[in-house]
């Protein structure tokens, strides 16, 4: 058991902040499945704290974060480039949650307009004013999540990574990736195991472990303390079963031994995601579930046939019975 400040967690891997994918149901399941910490997608402390003042604090927070005692420990993660929205924010959700992360690593437009994200990896001054103000008012364990940086000119992810410890923050996650990279290509797990070489506080590896041999290449060539699961998870919550029960097991040169989706699980999952679905949303899309049978068919060797059929759904015993006819 290692421990990020003082919280304890009970297992190296964490599900990554996916957005319109981590809901309270997907987030709970996911906890259910292995998971020792969990995240929920990104919080923007404009629109949430926007939301508090037109609709009070209970709905916003039933709407942005819906928290679950059985989920916890629960990371919420916040972004944003103003100082005050943050700060007010980090003070509302202190009250329903373990730990708080700052987002530096978003490359998506709208934050880096509203200099946000990985905006913020661009302008170091800036950047340390903000978290100097967000430790100074939180006394939760803090994190953040960072990239490697702006481009491959301005990758300076390891010196953010020294700053940031200095400041006093708790963990720092780093996603081996430039912002004009986005997801694409390899992430860099050589700065990775740079930044673990060079800091004393917790490091989470982000990006590429999406199997169990993946992991233990994770944990031998980067030396970092965590892994955080994305796109690995999206698809197939049992990921973090088969990562806390076999990835020492696995050896480097067989590849071929990891584990692989199985349709049982597949199933499983899925039907108990809608059950989670059904009890712990405070709304109902069934778009949104179309998108988790989606991704739970996404390997299927018919997902073709089973992509049409999805989308054509209109009933949650459609989905199930869709979903049931996976091929792996």
């Amino acid at each position: 058991m290692k421990k990020i400040g003082n919280l304890e967690i009970e297992n190296p891997f964490i599900l990554a902040p996916m957005e319109a994918v981590n809901c309270a149901s997907f987030r709970l399941l996911c906890k259910r499945r292995g998971a020792g910490l969990v995240f929920t997608d990104m919080i923007d402390a404009d629109i949430f704290m926007k939301s508090v003042i037109e609709n009070g604090e209970k709905s916003t927070l039933l709407k942005y974060v819906n928290p679950q005692q059985d989920e916890r420990p629960l990371c919420i993660q916040i972004g944003g480039g103003k100082i005050e929205t943050l700060v007010e924010t980090c003070k509302i959700i202190s009250k329903h949650c373990d730990m708080i992360d700052f987002n530096i690593g978003c490359p998506l437009g709208y934050m880096l307009g509203k200099k946000g994200g990985v905006y913020l990896m661009k302008h170091p001054n800036m950047l340390e004013k903000i978290v100097r103000e967000l430790r100074s008012n939180i006394s939760l364990p803090f994190s953040v999540k960072m990239r490697s940086g702006w481009d491959e000119g301005n990758v300076n992810a390891l010196e953010i990574a020294l700053m940031l410890e200095k400041l006093g923050v708790d963990a720092i996650t780093i996603h081996g990736r430039t912002r004009k990279q986005m997801y694409r290509e390899r992430a860099d797990w050589v700065l990775a195991r740079k930044i673990k070489d060079s800091v004393s506080i917790p490091v989470i590896l982000s990006g590429d472990v999406t199997n169990t041999y993946m992991a233990n290449r994770a944990f031998q060539h980067t030396k970092c303390d965590f892994l955080m699961i994305a796109r690995g998870a999206m698809n197939n919550p049992s990921i973090f079963t088969y990562l806390n029960d076999d990835f020492q097991k696995v050896e480097l040169e067989k590849p071929e031994n990891t584990y692989m989706k199985v349709k049982k699980d597949v199933c499983r999952d899925f039907e108990e995601f809608l059950k989670l679905y059904r009890e712990r949303e405070v709304r109902y899309k069934f778009g949104e579930l179309q998108d988790h049978a989606l991704w739970s068919v996404r390997e299927s060797k018919n997902v073709s046939l089973l992509k049409q059929e999805i989308l054509k759904a209109k009933k949650e015993e459609e989905l199930i019975r869709i979903v049931n006819k996976s091929l792996f």
